[in-house]
């Protein structure tokens, strides 16, 4: 298994993008959860090939987004 990558300090750089059970885990909602907002366009995806990866700025958006209804009376 590949290290995380670190900076020329050593320090640890944040992915870029992650695996889907990283990102429902993230989340805190199962996978098959993450696949069904993927596949309405709620939350945006990167296909490679068969690989699909989420940018973490876009499951925080998400969250941000969920967060904001919730607090305005679910509009």
């Amino acid at each position: 298994m590949a290290s995380n990558p670190t900076d020329r300090s050593g320090h640890p750089v944040p992915p870029l993008a992650v695996p889907v059970k990283q990102a429902a885990a993230l989340l805190g909602i199962s996978p098959r959860k993450l696949w069904t907002l993927s596949n309405t366009g709620e939350i945006p995806a990167v296909r490679f090939g068969r690989c699909v990866r989420f940018r973490p700025e876009d499951l925080e958006a998400f969250l941000a987004t969920h967060i904001a209804k919730r607090q305005g009376g679910g509009k």
